[in-house]
């Protein structure tokens, strides 16, 4: 049966305001609005959740407050798998949502769900409070989310409610279409009304006063001051402005080492908060999409390991009713052979239904002394419940004949599920240094098939998978792969993944035919210590010394939490390529450490290290440590020490340490 509520009514107290300490004792709960049913999705569809659950919700002009009594049967909360999580469809578009997750730990995280589910940023980041009591019986969560940290509108929201045990158990609302799964915001029932109160004009201005000292390739300075600014403003609910001028961003870590073999450009995720925000108003959907804007193309490592400075960066975006719509503009200091360089990225999506959406977006690369490059491309994209159709295609406005064209297609019917890829990309196209689409001359069809068996002993999944693709890059022949996968979730939460393959392709005119192998394992304890781990072995031809070689690697990955609240994170990399002629095998390392170390509200310290090892000798490593306080509310004073060295070379590129002040002025 499919229980469906059209609204929930969601009481208003103007001046309410609540002191959060984890505890639902404020006799205020007793205005609000209470759900105390949920129904379990997963591992049983539609059964009635195992351990009792209680939701209020109240809302007065600043935000919305939620709180949760959760019940345990026959043990305690664990910290670090118990944990409630809240979706918000703030525009009613059934597209697209804020996520809100607390554990009975109090750690938090949020993020931003879009295309209906598909996609999901947790990347994002938002203002709102939470704090979390904790018994042997039962655990409490309160959760303030300001209006100010939200775009949306007045009138009604989708709300979702979830809350997740650690044996992977999880309920929701029993209002929600059990047919969909947890992340169909298309799902949500309606809560109403939503006053969505306070001034629409809110802006955040965070001067930055900057001082360094050390060295910094070849150029040395003594406490060399320096400024830069942010501006944030929310100039209507629904329209935000951003600004930067002269950025650091001192504070991110140095990605890790990879041995690159391939012919392909080595693809980093964002990690600078500016590009981070608002990313969705600029990309494509769905998985490994053609990606005509590459945020890292801005302010990119040069092959001398220097980093391109960025003068400034602007960028807004708007959504109003059924169209959305994104504009940036940032411009980069000469440098070397760089020349300043302007970037500008349009788009609009026009949501047409909750189902369907067209985009348009436009990309602009504008060097100083070179010729501008424009790349223009639309997107249609159409997903239901069971079935996503997903059009992209890029044209260089320069040159009509340069192009790039990517469909997929899913469709899930009972326990199958079918995913299919065709890619027909013209030889010659190139992202011109603003976007990611490597795959040059790309002519490809890929498919994949895979069953799902659902189990409640051993395993709880199983799933086997077919894979197979034909196709061609440039003016290579045509070629071919197979691969058996097979999927296993245990119901301890350890997951295990097998594979073999055989491949039969074309490299510089090079024939690889070969069998391939791997392995990955996920582990979830219940103790605070993960790890997974993933070994390859497949020929390969390595483009750096223009041979077929055999290529075996692994790595390894660990994490630590202690006292719920710090972590300590291993990764080990291991590659060994293998010459066939003459026989001779090269044995690359790379490792990575992280800290990370909260020791208060206000006091954060963070560490990292990583470095390549190349046989006997280590290439180069850095190192890099900040400490994070926050005194007064958002302001900020920021001390970064970063270290690089090349030891092939006998050089230290870098040296320096970074004090920050960064004032956060909310009006």
């Amino acid at each position: 049966m499919i229980h469906f509520i059209i609204s929930i009514t969601i009481p208003y107290i103007e001046n309410l305001q609540i002191s959060l300490d984890g505890r639902l004792q404020d006799t205020i709960y007793n205005y609000a609005c209470k759900i105390d049913s949920l129904t379990e999705i997963y591992p049983q569809v539609g059964k009635k959740f195992s351990e009792p659950t209680e939701v209020y919700i109240l809302q007065s002009k600043s935000g919305i407050y939620f709180g949760f009594h959760c019940k345990t049967v026959n043990r305690k909360p664990d910290k670090l798998k118990d944990y409630v999580g809240i979706f918000l469809d703030t525009f009613l578009d059934k597209l697209s949502a804020y996520y809100f997750r607390v554990y009975a730990g109090e750690q938090k995280t949020d993020a931003r769900i879009t295309d209906d589910g598909t996609n999901y940023d947790f990347d994002f980041e938002t203002v709102w409070d939470t704090k979390v009591y904790c018994s042997d019986t039962y655990y409490e969560v309160e959760i303030f989310i300001p209006w100010k940290g939200l775009m949306g509108k007045k009138g009604k929201w989708g709300l979702g409610i979830i809350r997740k045990l650690p044996d992977g158990s999880v309920g929701r609302l029993k209002f929600f279409d059990p047919n969909k799964e947890i992340f169909r915001i298309s799902a949500l029932p309606q809560i109403s009304p939503i006053h969505f109160g306070g001034k629409d004009l809110i802006y955040e201005i965070s001067p930055m006063i900057l001082l360094h000292h050390g060295e910094e390739f070849n150029d040395t300075f003594k406490y060399l001051p320096n400024i830069g600014c942010n501006l944030f403003l929310r100039v209507k609910k629904n329209f935000k402005l951003c600004f930067t001028y002269n950025p650091d961003f001192a504070e991110i870590e140095a990605d890790p080492y990879i041995l690159n073999v391939t012919k392909y450009t080595l693809y980093y995720p964002e990690k600078r908060p500016f590009f981070l925000e608002g990313k969705e108003y600029f990309t494509f959907s769905g998985f490994m999409p053609l990606e005509i804007f590459y945020s890292r193309q801005i302010g990119k490592t040069l092959p001398s390991k220097q980093v391109v400075p960025i003068i400034f960066g602007s960028k807004l975006f708007i959504k109003h009713k059924y169209i959305e719509i994104g504009a940036l503009h940032t411009k980069t200091k000469s440098i070397e052979e760089e020349p300043t360089t302007d970037f500008i990225v349009s788009k609009i999506k026009f949501l047409l239904s909750n189902v369907y959406s067209f985009s348009i977006v436009n990309a602009t690369r504008a060097p100083s002394n070179n010729p501008v490059v424009n790349l223009s491309g639309i997107e249609n994209f159409y997903n239901t419940p069971n079935t996503q159709i997903i059009f992209q295609y890029i044209i260089d406005n320069y040159d009509y004949n340069k192009y790039a064209t990517k469909i997929t297609f899913s469709n899930k019917l009972k326990n199958f599920e079918l995913f299919g890829a065709v890619y027909d990309i013209a030889y010659g196209f190139s992202d011109e240094g603003i976007g990611y689409i490597p795959w040059f001359g790309k002519r490809s069809v890929d498919c994949e098939l895979r069953y799902i068996f659902s189990m409640n002993k051993i395993f709880y999944r199983l799933t086997p998978m077919w894979y197979i693709s034909y196709g061609k890059e440039g003016n290579e022949p045509y070629g071919w792969q197979t691969i058996a996968k097979l999927s296993m979730n245990f119901t301890n939460h350890y997951s295990l993944f097998l594979y073999t393959g055989y491949q039969y392709k074309y490299e510089m005119k090079n024939l690889i035919s070969s069998p391939m192998y791997g392995i990955m394992g996920f582990t979830n304890p219940k103790h605070p210590i993960y790890f997974n781990f993933c070994i390859n072995y497949n020929k390969i031809f390595n483009y750096s010394t223009k041979t077929i070689d055999w290529l075996l690697y692994a790595n390894l990955q660990i994490m630590y939490k202690l006292l719920n609240k710090h972590s300590i994170l291993v990764s080990i990399n291991r590659w060994n390529v293998i010459n066939i002629e003459p026989e001779k095998s090269t044995i690359t390392y790379s490792a990575t450490g992280k800290a990370s170390f909260n020791l208060s509200r206000l006091l954060y310290l963070n560490f990292y290290i990583t470095a390549p090892i190349m046989g006997e000798k280590i290439s180069d490593y850095r190192i890099g440590t900040y400490v994070d306080w926050k005194p007064f509310g958002k302001n900020k004073i920021l001390s970064t020490y970063n270290y690089y060295q090349d030891n092939l070379n006998n050089q230290i590129l870098i040296n320096k340490l970074t004090s920050k002040i960064c004032l956060s002025l909310i009006y």
